[in-house]
Parts: structure tokens; sequence; C-alpha cells
């Protein structure tokens, strides 16, 4: 199941730009894909 959390602001990360964060200890990739984001485990 998908929900929102914060991660990053939207200035952080440039368009084709990707920022790693954690999230309940666990990194997280932010992709930023021409204003369109997306995230998923970093595994």
């Amino acid at each position: 199941m998908s929900e929102f959390v914060k991660g990053a602001k939207v200035k952080d990360i440039a368009s084709g730009k990707s920022k790693v964060v954690e999230f309940n200890g666990r990194p997280v990739v932010i992709f930023n894909q021409n204003g369109k984001f997306s995230a998923i485990d970093n595994v």
C-alpha cells in the first residue's frame, strides 16, 4: 500500500536527479522525472 510521507523539498531534487533519504530506518530513493516524483526502496 502507498502512503504519502515528506522526504525532501521539491527544490532539493532537480529534474532528472534523485536523492536518498531514510524512512523508518530504511533507505528510500526519490526520483524527479520532469517534475513527476516517485520513490522506491533503495535496495
